[in-house]
């Protein structure tokens, strides 16, 4: 079995990524809650974007990109889950927010989501984790390098269907890992390469 090792270390193109980025002010060294929060807070908006993305694909008749927001949409709420309970172990009740993101055609919402997990995975999430390791906060470490690790695979998957219209009208179900929201084309044939959760953890969707 693959396994993924854990390493700690433009207007709708600017949709999610400045909605991240401003739910991301990077400052050398920031409260535990001030991490998880822009954690929590980036995920929240990115489910609540790929909700929208996926109404607009299913308005223009595109299965294709339909299924692949809405997989990557309940992934994103996995990842905002394991957030919130982090906060909770922390002591603090995590804010509930209403989200609401407004889509644009399906083209340009798979390219505003493709810089937009490229961003989280290669520099939001790194940051994050730095900062929590110089703070000595341990509990949220693992969730978000679990989230990272998801986010490159969703940066793929999203560019896979960008890249060939082919895909876009061709509905797929996806497998999703409900522990950390690792999405795979379909079920693996062990545990998850993320965070070992059995194949019978993974729900199908799409």
């Amino acid at each position: 079995m693959e396994r993924i090792p854990i390493v700690i270390g433009c207007c709708a193109l600017v949709l999610i990524a400045s909605a991240r980025s401003s739910a991301e002010t990077l400052l050398p060294s920031r409260s535990p809650t001030e991490i998880v929060g822009s954690a929590l807070s980036a995920e929240e908006e990115t489910a609540a974007a790929y909700e929208a993305y996926a109404h607009q694909a299913e308005v223009e008749s595109y299965a294709g990109i339909r299924s692949l927001f809405e997989a990557l949409a309940f992934a994103e709420r996995v990842h905002a889950r394991n957030h919130e309970r982090s906060m909770r172990r922390l002591g603090v009740t995590p804010p509930m927010t209403p989200r609401s993101v407004q889509a644009n055609g399906s083209g340009e919402n798979l390219r505003s989501a493709m810089l937009s997990e490229k961003e989280e995975w290669q520099r939001s999430y790194p940051q994050r984790i730095a900062d929590a390791q110089r703070s000595a906060v341990w509990e949220p470490i693992r969730s978000m390098q679990r989230s990272r690790l998801s986010e490159s695979k969703h940066y793929s998957l999203i560019r896979a269907v960008l890249e060939d219209p082919a895909l876009w009208t061709m509905q797929h179900t996806y497998a999703v890992c409900t522990r950390c929201g690792y999405v795979r084309e379909d079920l693996p044939k062990g545990a998850c390469p993320v965070c070992e959760a059995a194949v019978d953890q993974f729900a199908l969707i799409g």
